[in-house]
């Protein structure tokens, strides 16, 4: 079983880690935003198929049936170069907002002149940043627990999970998972005897966006795994935002390689910090540590 995330008491928090802070905006005086690059760490949410699927979980699942069947090519070169299959996101918009100075000087213009005029209804008039849309992305299932838990893992008997992603694969479609309990779509690629599979993860932007630069730091693992702590600044408000939101929905931590945990979200977490890997093997949660630790921003909170 995928273990719960669960709140945690307060403890000792350590020296922070270094790492690079992800997102470049534009600056405050309403110049376009600099285009977004891949966040290195996201919390995202497994998008749900079949019966138990919402309308948005629906959607994002017939737009990457249509991509597999009508991008044919583009999924050849990705899985060529190595990288996961694409999802048809909307471009992201670039954004524009007045600044405080802006605004500012606007209200204390002068009405006489043209030209201050002007300026102050340009200041007030430009929209503000809008909030980051919603997005999918496949991540790859790297670790043997989840596949193994997913019934998709080689060196054990192929099953019936395994047996049905292989007829889906053979036909370059998407396989709905048919365990009840974890109907995601998977998409899968052979490479020789290697088979790589990728679960359909939804960031679910807004308020509710969750990447490397809300980290804070990461306590070192112990009897009851890790835990992570998230900026107050962001991140705390974020995170009961989002387990608010997708509570009793399976939670996915990615990083550019692909899964690192899979969670149940059973629980509003407001105190801003998850623990994983409690009860696990010690080696399994020295590997979550490894994978998020490097992404920790150099001076976060």
């Amino acid at each position: 079983m995928f273990r719960s995330v669960s709140t945690v008491t307060r403890r000792p928090r350590l020296p922070l880690a270094g790492g690079f802070v992800l997102f470049l905006f534009a600056a405050s005086s309403g110049t376009p935003a600099q285009a977004q690059t891949e966040p290195k760490l996201v919390l995202g949410v497994a998008v749900v198929a079949g019966d138990k699927a919402d309308d948005k979980d629906k959607k994002a699942v017939e737009e990457a049936t249509k991509y597999f069947k009508d991008d044919k090519e583009k999924e050849k070169q990705r899985a060529d170069s190595k990288l996961p299959p694409d999802f048809p996101n909307p471009k992201a918009e670039a954004t524009t907002g007045p600044s405080a100075a802006d605004v500012a000087a606007a209200l204390t213009l002068p009405p006489a002149g043209l030209g201050e005029q002007l300026l102050a209804g340009l200041a007030l008039q430009r929209e503000p940043p809008k909030p980051t849309p919603p997005r999918y992305r496949w991540a790859a299932i790297t670790g043997e627990r989840e596949l193994r838990i997913l019934g998709l893992k080689e060196k054990i008997a192929k099953g019936k999970y395994w047996n049905e992603a292989a007829e889906a694969r053979k036909k370059g479609e998407i396989y709905l998972h048919s365990n009840p309990r974890r109907s995601w779509p998977i998409y899968s690629r052979a490479d020789g005897n290697e088979v790589t599979f990728y679960v359909l993860v939804l960031e679910p932007g807004g308020d509710k966006v969750l990447t490397d630069e809300e980290l804070s730091t990461v306590q070192r693992p112990g009897p009851e795994g890790i835990t992570v702590f998230f900026s107050a600044s962001k991140g705390k408000d974020r995170l009961k935002s989002l387990t608010t939101a997708y509570k009793d929905r399976y939670l996915i931590l990615a990083d550019s390689k692909g899964v690192i945990d899979i969670l149940a979200c059973d629980e509003v977490i407001s105190n801003g910090r998850i623990r994983i890997g409690a009860g696990r093997e010690r080696e399994d949660v020295q590997r979550i540590y490894d994978r998020i630790v490097p992404l920790i921003p150099a001076g976060g909170e």
